[in-house]
């Protein structure tokens, strides 16, 4: 029996599920320990216990938005240029994706603003 996380079928919906939950969890294990530091600096504030909670919720909505897209084109060129896409290949493409946006939130291009 296959796993959502390494499907065996060669189907579009396992893929873009498979690219997603790796995406998702990995975003969530970032945000979790981002939450974790940030209570950790802010310990004897009265609302420092919700800072995590908060940090998790951005987290999972983001993700659940932008990595829902990004999946799909991903998949949807895999699938068009007839192309195998391993299990390898689909946690390496489900992580990039929570680098790509770490990446990205850490480098901001003021000039650019």
């Amino acid at each position: 029996m296959a796993s959502p996380l390494f499907p065996t079928d060669n189907e579009f919906k396992d893929w873009w599920l498979a690219i997603f939950l790796w995406a998702f969890g990995s975003s969530l294990i970032v945000h979790f320990i981002a939450g974790i530091v940030a209570s950790y600096q802010m310990r004897g504030k009265p609302f420092a216990f919700y800072i995590p909670i908060l940090f998790v919720l951005y987290g999972a909505l983001t993700i659940t938005l932008s990595s829902s897209i990004s999946s799909v084109v991903i998949v949807s060129v895999y699938k068009t240029s007839l192309f195998s896409l391993s299990r390898t290949e689909m946690v390496v493409w489900g992580i990039g994706q929570t680098a790509g946006v770490i990446l990205t939130s850490l480098f901001h291009f003021y000039p650019t603003l």
